[in-house]
Order: C-alpha cells, then structure tokens, then sequence
C-alpha cells in the first residue's frame, strides 16, 4: 500500500483518482493547488506524488521544483491537459488526461515496489 498525495484543481478528478487509487489499496492524501500541496508534502510523508501541471497559483512544476529540492528522489507522477515539456528527471511518468485507471494505479504500484 503506498501513500499518495493528489494535487489537481478539479474536485471530481481528484475524487475519481481518490476513488481508484483507494480500492486498489492505497491510501490518499488530497490537495487542490500548489501550496496546499507542497503543505501537505512536508507534513506527511507520502510514497508517490500525484499532480497536474496546471494549478492555480502555484503551478504543478513549481511545486515539483519545491519538492526536489527538499526530497531529490521524491516519485512524481505529473499529469498534463497536453504535452507539455518536462526537464529530464522531473518525473517518472507522465500522463494526458483523459486518464484511465489501470496505467496509473500500474505506474503507482512500480514506483513503490
């Protein structure tokens, strides 16, 4: 079981991911922008990181960015409305909505084996 910190500014995609990533057996952590986010980053620890690129404020990158830099091999799972462009080593897979279950509760469970 891995925890998982989800950071997207939909409430109904966060809860889709909530819902798939908990009845594969994992527990889940939630936050709608970029600073909420990184909050809860640093005060739990979580196993995989979850977080669209696109947020309110803080973007995702940004948060990444932050995140790297206090925990380098931190696992980030970046979700993107397009294809957009990453620097090498930012994330360990990256995804276009529209996502589908099986490919992200797959790439969770590799992070965390």
């Amino acid at each position: 079981m891995a925890r998982v910190l989800i950071i997207d500014d939909d409430e109904l995609f966060r809860g889709f991911l909530r819902q798939a990533l908990t009845r594969a057996g994992h527990d889940t952590v939630e936050a709608e922008d970029g600073e909420e986010g990184l909050a809860r980053f640093r005060s739990q620890k979580m196993d995989v990181v979850i977080t669209d690129i696109i947020l309110p404020g803080k973007t995702g990158l940004e948060a990444i960015a932050e995140m790297k830099m206090e925990v380098p091999d931190v696992k980030i799972i970046a979700i993107t409305g397009g294809d957009l462009a990453m620097p090498k080593g930012y994330v360990a897979f990256k995804f276009s909505k529209p996502i589908y279950p099986k490919p992200l509760i797959s790439a969770v469970e590799s992070l965390c084996a």
